[in-house]
């Protein structure tokens, strides 16, 4: 079966963000996934209130952490994260880094947990869960809760074996200006006919916070339009694909 699920990162960055993620939910984006330590509480009341599946963007890369203590090393003169800091991966190789980003990532979790959202699975923003000395901990994190994880094919085989499910195929290739046209969506997903497919996507309304805080801005926006179109998954849904929320099944290793 050709199942596809389109995974809007980043919901809570920004308002416009957020409201862009829900306005693609009216195309082919099912699944989104949520950063804790930046999400409004009105933004998170108006997900739960679709019917969305909602993950969570474990973040160790913007705004500020939740948790108590973390390494002033690591963050900047305002105490927000330094992106610079946390996409470097020989920085994870010290145990007391390492330790402090399980805390934070459990922070986040658990905050997600107490205002009530049913967690779907698990991913990151830059995907820093993927650095080398950090997988291990997503992977812990995944089998304790017994959800999904977002892996890459050198991921995907540590984690079968460990009964953690996630899609066959992670397909990141949807992202920059030369590759979110429609058309190019429609060649990339060709080649994976037949399989279980998870597509990476960012769409959203342009905002000045955006602006301030990101680079990939006005990308997000012609991604809503891609996405948000009915047209889309009706021809996705006629060449066979299946469109659905982020409910993947367990391995068959598991």
């Amino acid at each position: 079966m050709s199942r596809i699920v389109f995974n809007a990162d980043d919901y809570g960055l920004t308002a416009g963000v957020s409201r862009g993620i829900l306005e693609a939910s009216e195309g082919v984006v099912q699944s989104t996934t949520v950063m804790a330590n930046l999400v409004s509480e009105s933004d998170l009341q108006n997900l739960m209130a679709t019917p969305m599946t909602a993950g969570i963007h474990l973040n160790l890369s913007l705004g500020k952490p939740l948790s108590d203590n973390y390494p002033a090393q690591l963050l900047d003169a305002e105490g927000r994260f330094r992106k610079d800091l946390a996409l470097r991966e020989e920085n994870w190789r010290d145990a007391e880094f390492r330790r402090a980003a399980a805390l934070e990532w459990t922070a986040q979790f658990e905050l997600l947990k107490r205002r009530n959202l049913e967690i779907s699975h698990i991913d990151s923003h830059h995907h820093t869960h993927m650095l080398g000395p950090l997988f291990p901990m997503a992977l812990e994190m995944a089998t304790s809760f017994g959800l999904p994880l977002r892996c890459r094919s050198e991921y995907r085989v540590l984690a079968e074996p460990a009964g953690v499910a996630g899609p066959e195929v992670f397909l990141e290739g949807y992202f920059g200006a030369g590759n979110i046209s429609r058309e190019r969506l429609l060649e990339m997903l060709e080649v994976f006919r037949g399989r279980e497919v998870e597509v990476m996507c960012h769409p959203g309304c342009v905002d000045q916070d955006l602006r301030v805080i990101s680079s990939y801005v006005e990308e997000r926006g012609t991604e809503l339009k891609v996405l948000a179109d009915p047209g889309l998954r009706s021809e996705l849904e006629s060449a066979g694909w299946t469109v659905s929320g982020y409910t993947l099944q367990q391995p068959s290793s598991a």
